[in-house]
């Protein structure tokens, strides 16, 4: 396995893994694992039987997977951290501190934080009404 994603949530580690799997249309020779909690493990187990290069998971799947020794980290080049953020409020940051311990200390390592989008869209919201309230004060 080369590169390694830790999403939140098995829904993300799902949406992931399908645009992984779109854009690995084009490319031959990679192969796009998820695995997450819900899923069977020999099902995962299969698929890393198949050769992964590509593993997309939940924290405490790959934890478990590296507890059954299931998952070795050695040959893992990246590591992405996708709504990091979110995965810090959850309180899993021991646990990502353990997996990032077990990967290779030369790797790449991304971090990808949730979009947050309200204070924007007030902002703007606040912005168009002062605009429209000074166009309708001007004399013309």
């Amino acid at each position: 396995m080369q590169v390694l994603i830790l999403c939140p949530t098995r829904e993300l580690a799902i949406q992931v893994s399908e645009e992984v799997h779109r854009l690995a249309l084009f490319k031959s020779g990679i192969h796009a694992l998820p695995i997450y909690g819900g899923q069977s493990f020999e099902r995962q187990l299969a698929g890393f039987k198949q050769g992964a290069n590509i593993v997309i998971g939940t924290p405490g799947r790959v934890m478990d997977h590296m507890r059954r020794g299931t998952l070795k980290l050695s040959q893992v080049k990246m590591v992405v951290l996708d709504e990091v953020d979110v995965m810090l409020n959850m309180g899993v940051r021991d646990d990502i501190e353990i997996i990032l311990q077990d990967a290779p200390a030369e790797r790449q390592t991304v971090f990808f934080l949730r979009p947050y989008r309200a204070p924007f869209s007030s902002s703007s919201k606040s912005i168009r009404a002062t605009r429209s309230r000074s166009a309708s004060n001007r004399r013309p």
